[in-house]
């Protein structure tokens, strides 16, 4: 039970900061808002660290799955014309 009421807590922190972070950004009658909007990221940056250390991975959690390699292009005419149908 513990744990349901410090990850609501965390949702409710992360939430107040990130929508103080979307006013900061967008307030038009602000003093300087590009000044305050790096300061109020860097708070939701420094709060989302903090929780970090404060809960682990979820152990159920799936391995991720592994990114396929690109493939490689052709810088040739015949490859900027796409593939023949």
């Amino acid at each position: 039970m513990l744990e349901v009421i410090r990850a609501d807590h965390a949702r409710r922190t992360l939430l107040m900061h990130a929508e103080r972070l979307g006013q900061t950004s967008t307030d038009t009658n602000g003093a300087h808002p590009t000044a305050t909007t790096p300061a109020q990221a860097d708070t939701l940056g420094q709060v989302l660290d903090t929780l970090a250390g404060q809960f682990g991975p979820h152990p159920g959690s799936l391995p991720r799955t592994p990114v396929l390699s690109t493939p490689t292009r052709h810088s040739s005419e015949d490859a900027l014309d796409g593939p023949v149908v």
